[in-house]
């Protein structure tokens, strides 16, 4: 199963630290557009606040990280499927 991981579903992951997520994210491919970095550091004080995580933060994003493909090309092919979907 393939999946597109919006930046909702990230910070969930990261805040949560739940290991539900590494464990789904093997069983899938999952793929996010690039510009998830800068989202991730526009927000980093808020997530890194809220996170459960404390020590083992870095590590948890390498690992969610390791399991997610991040495309360039995905940014653009998002934006041509919502301009497609508004014209149906």
């Amino acid at each position: 199963m393939k999946i597109v991981l919006d930046s909702n579903i990230l910070f969930s992951a990261l805040i949560s630290g739940k290991d539900i997520y590494l464990d789904i994210l093997q069983k899938i491919r999952a793929y996010t557009p690039d510009f998830i970095f800068i989202e991730i550091s526009k927000y980093e004080e808020r997530i890194i606040k809220k996170t459960k995580l404390q020590k083992e933060f870095s590590q948890f994003v390498k690992e969610l990280f390791s399991e997610i493909i991040v495309s360039q090309k995905l940014q653009y092919q998002m934006k041509v499927l919502k301009k497609l979907m508004n014209f149906v």
